[in-house]
């Protein structure tokens, strides 16, 4: 009887370890699109998951490599069965785009389903950067001054570079209004002007007052 316990608490211990061990596989297929053009991303592309230790877990990290030429990537990847917390992060190789509510803003992170083909396709939001240059065309005095971008400059300077501008607010959309103050001879004006920028790449715009 004795023997037979024994018997069946090493069967018990087997097979426990070999549902430890078995495996299951995440199966992905992912494309990256422009959100604004709707043109494929290359992007570098990680798997990340998580693994079960004696203290805490193991952060496990699997390069994927580049999109293709779709923008497209796919995962078969064989994981341990009390593995969990799988996702994507995927790093756009163009520096103008931003992923809001990420951090850092140029990497994305899309949660895996482990009991899904995961195929679906994930967008990209593009920045519309800019450099603003401003010029005084028509200097009245010295005391000419311009407030601008939460700037001041003052004096008869024909030209000064006010600043490039990507991952900020002004930087997300296509058309944007650029505000500003002038000053001439004590005569204060309030102006703006309207542009219309490209997509992941500077616009120059420049005021003239």
């Amino acid at each position: 009887m004795k023997n037979l316990i024994y018997l069946l608490l090493i069967l018990i211990g087997i097979t426990s370890c070999n549902k430890e061990k078995s495996k299951k596989w995440i199966i992905a297929e992912v494309t990256f699109l422009d959100k604004f053009s709707n043109d494929a991303v290359a992007a570098s592309v990680q798997l990340e998951y998580y693994s079960p230790a004696m203290f805490g877990s193991i952060h496990n990290v699997i390069d994927l490599g580049l999109t293709d030429e779709n923008g497209t990537i796919r995962v078969e990847h064989k994981v341990k069965r009390k593995d969990y917390g799988f996702k994507l992060v995927a790093t756009p190789t163009h520096q103008w785009y931003h992923i809001p509510h990420s951090t850092p803003t140029t990497v994305k992170s899309i949660p895996l389903e482990e009991s899904s083909d995961n195929s679906f396709s994930s967008y990209f939001q593009p920045t519309f950067p800019f450099s603003l240059r401003v010029t005084n065309v028509n200097c009245q005095a010295p005391s000419d001054s311009i407030w601008i971008m939460s700037r001041t400059f003052a004096g008869c300077v024909d030209t000064l570079d006010v600043g490039s501008y990507g991952n900020s607010g002004l930087g997300f959309q296509q058309n944007i209004t650029v505000t500003y103050t002038v000053k001439k001879l004590g005569v204060i004006n309030n102006l703006s002007q309207d542009f219309i920028l490209e997509p992941l790449t500077i616009t120059p715009i420049e005021i003239n007052y």
